[in-house]
């Protein structure tokens, strides 16, 4: 199927793939921001953070729909 990728014959959902690629990069960002003081600028850090990942999960889904 087009929305599942095989590896070593257990088959993942490639949504799930795409937010850990999402997550990594989250977390290199967010420790980027955090020491360039990006957060002292932020109202609710909690927020910020569930909508910076949504779109950084955004971004990957559609590079790899793009890269297809």
């Amino acid at each position: 199927m087009a929305g599942e990728i095989s590896i070593y014959g257990v088959f993942f959902p490639l949504i799930q793939l795409q937010g850990i690629v999402a997550l990594v990069f989250f977390f290199l960002m967010r420790k980027a921001m955090v020491r360039t003081g990006v957060y002292q600028w932020v109202w609710h850090p909690a927020l910020f953070d569930i909508a910076f990942y949504c779109v950084l999960l955004f971004i990957v889904f559609k590079l790899t729909h793009f890269l297809k």
